[in-house]
């Protein structure tokens, strides 16, 4: 198992829950859910089991993410990801997608931030 501080990013992190594809460095495709990211990196809930080390390429055509990606922490169901090379001009917005809290239902990322 692989763990960092994850209270020292360098950047923001978005929650989300949006479905991506993840290829391993073996070559294997797995499925996953993008539960934050930001400019720098992801969490990602993957399969039980999922046990690929070092590179992953991540794709999400809900959010538009393409990108080579290394796995810095692994549990039982999660990874965190570092994105090979920071792209602040295609970053994801803020309040492009709703998602589901336990508290109040649907709702945009900009109503949980009090932007809106």
């Amino acid at each position: 198992m692989i763990m960092s501080d994850r209270s020292n990013r360098a950047a923001e992190r978005q929650r989300r829950v949006q479905p991506a594809k993840l290829k391993g460095a073996s070559g294997a495709i797995f499925s996953c859910m993008i539960r934050d990211i930001s400019v720098g990196g992801a969490m990602l809930r993957v399969p039980v089991g999922f046990n690929e080390k070092g590179g992953v390429h991540i794709t999400s055509q809900a959010i538009g993410v393409d990108r080579e990606a290394r796995i810095v922490w692994q549990d039982r169901s999660s990874i965190g990801i570092a994105f090979r090379s920071v792209d602040l001009a295609n970053a994801p917005p803020a309040e492009a997608t709703p998602h589901r809290t336990a508290r109040t239902g649907w709702c945009r990322e900009s109503s949980i931030s009090g932007a809106g």
